[in-house]
């Protein structure tokens, strides 16, 4: 393993650690959770991951920042029972140590300066670092990300790699070990059918495996006296007893198999009764001792994937007299109001981008129909548990193209998802206090593995549509890598003022974001299920 990839799997372990170390375990006290607010940014700042967290923030607002992730986090538990990733966590934490007010660090974001240079000023508020990780949370689409700690010009993805040092069994050096692989490599004890030449047709009465031609190593193997079986269309016919028999095969049942057995050429010969036809197979073990250099190794390699960051601007414009009279007659702050409705924005497009990229990937993949009408010898609940196995068709069919995960989750059209929640307890469980709204939310889970999230308007990408009758299945696995899609926010969303031009105030949201398909096979991670209607 390279340096770098050192580097980033400590990155992620040292920054999602301090997030839990500040945010959760700094938030309980006796383990409970610490309710009054002061006390509890007074014990998340006292921890060694607040301190390195919150350094950045002005001082009088570094403990409503504190509480405001903590919040975020116990929010994010009650409503899907479980902890946000240790990567989404490390992305956020970086994204906080990538801002510094110009009090703190006036060389703030030294490595954009040129970028930033025509602007009249930078100002990076604390509401602003205190929304950084609520809104990652909030995103609907984060599960199905990897999120990066995301540098300002690149960040590079890595995918390490288990392959056979060595060649031996069934792999040839530098072949890549993948997940789900039925292949013999580490046992010394190896079963092999006998090549195709070399099977029986009714004529012949000899056979012999040679382990130097006809493994796919092919690699003359010192064989464990004792140990070898010969197999006729899978019934053992004969076996080697080196105590009686010497280098002889002994016949099994009376088969009338025999042969004889060369341990240290690795050649077992075969003499079979006349007539016979089917399958002849051979197993042994290997005498591992008798040579060494043959010991199986294995070695991790990596392969590396380097993103560059794009900009993400919205800005906003208001008349000196509009901000008067909607201040003095609504008592509503116009800067405040619009600087909520670009995050908000921003927010929503980061949802919405995530979701186009995965339809976009998943336009290229197998396409799953599930039929809606019930036929008239089936009740509705038995027509509809057969859903399941349409869903677990796909998250196959994931897994199996992956070779990381099956399907976690599913982005649900109107219609599907009132098909889920007709199901009811406990096929479909709710989330607490969902309710149909505008934005992609998180509506609860189903058959008690797949998380199923509303997405309330249809939309396309080419030629791929996604409407109220269709479920986007998505992939995620265990690894930080293992996903279609790759988020990270080198800039969180930052407001830039432009100032008075004339009787117009003119101010910009700016964030500098990684967003795309994961360049490894990303597109294998998604699946899209077309319920047909009645």
């Amino acid at each position: 393993m390279s340096q770098q990839y050192n580097a980033r799997i400590s990155q992620i372990h040292t920054l999602a650690s301090a997030v839990k170390g500040a945010c959760v375990n700094g938030a309980l006290d006796g383990g409970q959770t610490i309710k009054c607010p002061n006390e509890l940014a007074d014990s998340i700042l006292d921890t060694d991951g607040g301190k390195l967290l919150f350094e950045s923030v002005a001082d009088e607002h570094r403990g409503q920042v504190a509480v405001a992730w903590s919040t975020s986090i116990q929010n994010h538990c009650n409503t899907h029972g479980e902890m946000p990733s240790d990567a989404l966590l490390a992305s956020a934490a970086q994204s906080m140590m990538n801002t510094r007010s110009e009090e703190k660090n006036p060389m703030m974001f030294e490595s954009v300066s040129a970028t930033l240079a025509t602007s009249d000023g930078l100002i990076t508020t604390p509401k602003m670092q205190g929304l950084i990780l609520a809104s990652m949370l909030k995103a609907s689409t984060s599960d199905m990300v990897t999120w990066i700690p995301a540098d300002v010009n690149k960040s590079e993805i890595f995918e390490l790699k288990r392959v056979a040092a060595t060649k031996f069994g069934d792999y040839d050096a530098g072949q890549e070990i993948e997940e789900g692989d039925n292949k013999q490599f580490s046992s010394m004890k190896q079963f092999y059918q006998f090549p195709l030449a070399k099977q029986p047709d009714g004529t012949k009465t000899t056979f012999e495996f040679d382990t130097a031609t006809d493994t796919p190593a092919e690699i003359k193997l010192p064989l464990r006296a004792g140990k070898t079986k010969i197999y006729h269309n899978n019934v053992a016919v004969a076996e080697h007893h080196h105590a009686v028999s010497g280098l002889s095969l002994t016949a099994i049942n009376e088969s009338g198999f025999g042969g004889s057995v060369d341990l240290i050429g690795g050649k077992i010969s075969v003499n079979a009764p006349a007539g016979i036809t089917g399958n002849l197979a051979v197993s042994y073990e290997v005498d591992i001792e008798k040579n060494p250099d043959l010991i199986p190794r294995v070695q991790l390699t990596e392969e590396s994937y380097v993103m560059t960051p794009s900009w993400v601007v919205l800005g906003a414009q208001y008349t000196q007299q509009a901000y008067w009279m909607t201040n003095r007659e609504l008592g509503v702050d116009l800067t405040s109001s619009l600087g909520g409705i670009q995050r908000n924005l921003i927010a929503y497009e980061r949802d919405m981008s995530n979701l186009s990229y995965a339809l976009r990937a998943a336009g290229g993949q197998n396409e799953y129909t599930f039929p809606l009408s019930v036929a008239t010898d089936h009740k509705f609940y038995e027509h509809y548990r057969k859903l399941e196995l349409t869903l677990d068709e796909a998250s196959s069919d994931i897994l199996q193209t992956t070779k990381k995960s099956g399907g976690k989750g599913i982005f649900a059209g109107a219609v599907a998802l009132r098909i889920c929640r007709a199901m009811g307890a406990p096929f479909f469980e709710a989330a607490p206090n969902f309710q149909e709204g505008l934005e992609v939310s998180y509506a609860g889970k189903l058959f008690g593995k797949y998380k199923v999230f509303f997405v309330p308007k249809g939309f396309s990408v080419g030629n791929t549509v996604f409407d109220d009758l269709t479920m986007l299945m998505y992939g995620r696995g265990n690894n930080h890598t293992d996903a279609g899609l790759v988020n990270g926010d080198a800039i969180s969303p930052t407001l830039m003022k432009e100032g008075l031009r004339g009787f117009t105030n003119q101010e910009h949201l700016l964030a500098l974001r990684y967003q795309d398909i994961h360049e490894k096979d990303g597109e294998k991670y998604f699946r899209l299920i077309r319920l047909l209607p009645e």
